[in-house]
């Protein structure tokens, strides 16, 4: 109620008025008929259903997407360090090796956190300038990126060039995707 109080205030004073002129000023034109009534609540009703059922869709559908990055970054992962291998007839060394399989996983973990900043960033569409949006985000110190900047969690995951390649982009995330690309290319053993 805390966070609906205007609404619930603007509702009350809108509905208080025309009853107060029907009752003390006996404005008995004021009434309407109960059938426009049933049919506009039976379309409203209906309306807030659909949309109710398209919320939940779209939430369900995030979820599984999560849910899909999580497990494709595992395998990602695993594959990274388990099948980059030095090339036939190579001359890399097991510590060039580790770190070269290290880079592309730090680089996939700086990639996610790119993500979460890229989808974080508040839209117009939002209503997140509605006041009571701005009043539960002031009272629960609600902050998009968690108080710090991607600049800041991509430190010790990338090196200080490629932060600075990645941070003069307009889309991070596909920047670092496509460096991964780029450093790893074709190391992978044959067939992969």
């Amino acid at each position: 109620m805390y966070w609906t109080r205007r609404d619930i205030f603007f509702y009350l004073i809108r509905g208080a008025i025309p009853t107060l002129f029907f009752v003390l000023a006996d404005w008995k034109w004021l009434t309407l008929p109960w059938v426009p009534i049933a049919a506009i609540g039976t379309a409203v009703a209906f309306i807030i259903g659909f949309k109710n059922n398209a919320t939940y869709n779209r939430l369900w559908e995030a979820r599984q997407i999560y849910g899909a990055i999580v497990n494709s970054s595992r395998s990602w992962a695993i594959m990274a360090i388990d099948y980059v291998c030095a090339p036939p007839g190579g001359t890399i060394t097991a510590e060039e090796l580790k770190a070269i399989r290290t880079r592309s996983v730090h680089r996939h973990i700086a990639w996610s956190h790119a993500m979460r900043f890229q989808l974080r960033v508040p839209r117009a569409w939002e209503h997140m300038i509605k006041v009571y949006n701005r009043e539960c985000r002031k009272a629960y110190m609600v902050d998009e990126q968690d108080g710090n900047k991607l600049e800041d969690a991509l430190t010790g995951l990338i090196s200080t060039e490629e932060r600075s390649l990645v941070m003069s982009k307009a889309n991070a995330a596909t920047q670092l995707i496509a460096n991964n690309r780029a450093t790893s290319g074709n190391r992978t053993r044959p067939g992969w």
